[in-house]
């Protein structure tokens, strides 16, 4: 086979539209291990009190508070997108076909599993704070708002608004954000419809968010509100060849290649993910009814 359809080469393609697809999980906390072992893994959690002033008569840095350090175990899974290629069609199309076949459906495949599982979160019982607001209702006060709420319930300063397309889009036409920059062509917003930053809030666009069968609709959050896991698969006895893709920031994907006897040729990406449930207070749902 040639370099294009080699495993190292296919691993970086992945592994970039992994990273693109993949951004919202820059709104919640991670531990991106690409060696980790194990059916679980421990996503720490930290939090404390606030700054003191250096006073010697009050014990000087032993002026201190013990850190509040919690670790939430997440439960791994194996996924993986596997596509088959028959002799036929590599003899007919070429390994340029292959490549450009199985890379964009694999890292569609894998960002899909991970949002349905992260989506699946947020439910009630999980979450108990909520608020019903329309996609009618639902503006630039509405998210000045929710970011009121979680600095009441003491949530941390970086902070995400999850949003299915209704709402993200409600959030385009507000004329808040978008009148200032009407005619002078400079807003992201205007000329890409990327939401960006709204009142201390990353927005994403989460197009696959569940509904969970409670109306969910958006999720206003701090980053220790979901824990999050990723690592990548132990392949020592996979009869092909493996390559594997790390980011700097420890995002990871392997990609496995083997030929039977058929001739056949397949393809697998795969990571192991894991999520679960940080602090239920950090995070307030937003229903549609």
């Amino acid at each position: 086979m040639s370099i294009a359809a080699a495993p190292a080469i296919l691993a970086e393609q992945v592994l970039a539209g992994l990273k693109g697809k993949l951004g919202v999980l820059s709104a919640f906390s991670t531990n991106l291990t690409p060696t980790a072992v194990g059916r679980t893994m421990q996503v720490s959690l930290i939090g404390g009190g606030s700054a003191k002033e250096f006073s010697k008569a009050n014990g000087g840095y032993h002026e201190a508070e013990d850190a509040v350090l919690t670790a939430q175990t997440v439960t791994l899974v194996h996924l993986h997108s596997t596509k088959d290629f028959a002799p036929d069609d590599l003899a007919e199309y070429g390994e340029a076909y292959m490549v450009q076949a199985f890379v964009p459906q694999a890292v569609n495949e894998l960002v899909a599993e991970c949002h349905k599982r992260i989506g699946n979160l947020f439910t009630v019982a999980n979450y108990s704070a909520g608020e019903v607001i329309t996609a009618s209702n639902f503006n630039y006060s509405q998210v000045v708002d929710l970011n009121t709420d979680l600095s009441l319930a003491k949530a941390g300063d970086t902070r995400a608004l999850l949003l299915n397309s209704t709402y993200a889009g409600a959030l385009r036409k507000d004329a808040t954000l978008v009148a200032p920059f009407n005619g002078a062509g400079q807003s992201a917003l205007i000329q890409t419809g990327a939401i960006g930053t709204v009142s201390n809030f990353n927005v994403f666009e989460f197009t696959d968010l569940p509904t969970n069968s409670e109306g969910l609709a958006g999720v206003a959050l701090a980053q220790d509100a979901v824990c999050i896991g990723v690592a990548l698969p132990n392949a020592s006895m996979f009869p092909g060849e493996v390559s594997t893709a790390i980011d700097a920031s420890g995002l990871s994907v392997q990609v496995l290649k083997s030929q039977g006897t058929d001739g056949i040729v397949r393809l697998s990406a795969a990571i192991r993910f894991g999520c679960g449930k940080g602090r239920a207070s950090s995070a307030k749902r937003i229903a549609s009814a």
